[in-house]
């Protein structure tokens, strides 16, 4: 249990102390019965306010009129009273010196102790919460109070290192919102070499990465498109939209149905086409509507190909009798397909 020592620290108390050691006995009483108000339950006041006080007694006193006899049992017994009040009085003081000189300078330590924990425990927790700025301020407290502290110096030196990270991380993503991905993809390599799992820099290179080989299917495809070769424009079309469906998303559309219509088209002019190689036709013109389901034009060309379709069917099992009607309304609707 703890050692209630609030008395001792009392300006009061040291005073009291100081008169007894100078003999002070009236005045020292006075600063004790003034603490004692004070601190009621100290029973080491009230006792050195009776040992005082009997000083004070002696020393009132006079010792003429008796007899030598009671004069020396009377001067004994001063003396012993005196030698306890000033054997009580001498612990007492040597027990505030004591208090001075290693009770206080060990409390002293305690709480510088306990502040420096307490100060290292807030950094460390505004460092485990990301909270990097907050978390240098922190560590610098750490260290200013215990410079060579090893916590509070690596600490800081990785709150100092995750603050240079994120700053390089922010120019990074701008650059790559610019529209600069070469410039952004090195700056995210930089990153990856300091640390390897920065935030989502490994997703944002590979996303990168894969923009870079679209472009470069784009621009095949496109070069594809002008020079009319719709099988492999219709290939390389088709691969930027698995590969990523934002990147021109309307132009890329837009030319694979013009490829899928216009391959279509090409074939359909050729003479002497078997049915399986209308049947490809027909799939081509589908594919088309897939990605424009209301061009009237595909969609008419699609019908006329399954009436053709139809009629090549009934003649296969020699039904012309079915055949006949549904080829000749083609002939006449459309006399050049």
């Amino acid at each position: 249990m703890a050692v209630d020592t609030s008395a001792w620290r009392d300006p009061r108390y040291q005073e009291a102390a100081q008169h007894v050691q100078e003999g002070a006995w009236k005045a020292a009483l006075e600063k004790l019965r003034d603490l004692q108000t004070d601190y009621p339950d100290y029973a080491e006041i009230q006792f050195l306010i009776e040992s005082t006080q009997m000083k004070v007694d002696l020393e009132q006193k006079p010792v003429s009129g008796r007899s030598p006899i009671m004069v020396a049992l009377t001067q004994r017994r001063r003396l012993a009273y005196m030698a306890v009040a000033v054997l009580v009085i001498a612990v007492l003081v040597g027990g505030w010196y004591g208090y001075r000189r290693w009770v206080e300078p060990m409390q002293l330590i305690q709480r510088f102790q306990n502040e420096l924990a307490n100060a290292l425990t807030q950094a460390e927790l505004a460092l485990a919460q990301g909270a990097y700025d907050e978390a240098v301020p922190l560590f610098e407290k750490v260290l200013q109070m215990e410079p060579q502290n090893a916590s509070a110096l690596a600490g800081l030196n990785e709150s100092q290192r995750q603050i240079r990270l994120n700053e390089q991380y922010e120019e990074a993503v701008s650059v790559q919102n610019s529209g600069d991905t070469t410039a952004a993809l090195a700056l995210y390599n930089e990153l990856l070499m300091q640390e390897s799992d920065y935030k989502d820099v490994p997703e944002r290179v590979a996303d990168i990465r894969s923009l870079t080989q679209v472009h470069d299917l784009f621009t095949e495809a496109e070069s594809a498109y002008q020079d009319r070769n719709w099988s492999n424009a219709i290939l390389l079309y088709n691969q930027i939209r698995e590969q990523s469906a934002v990147y021109e998303p309307a132009t890329v559309e837009q030319h694979l149905f013009d490829s899928y219509n216009q391959s279509a088209n090409d074939q359909l002019a050729q003479s002497g086409l078997s049915l399986p190689q209308v049947d490809q036709i027909a799939e081509l013109y589908r594919r088309a509507l897939s990605l424009r389901p209301r061009d009237a034009l595909v969609q008419g060309t699609l019908d006329l190909i399954s009436v053709y379709q139809q009629g090549k069917a009934f003649m296969a099992v020699q039904q012309f009798n079915q055949s006949i009607p549904l080829l000749l309304n083609l002939y006449i609707s459309a006399p050049n397909f």
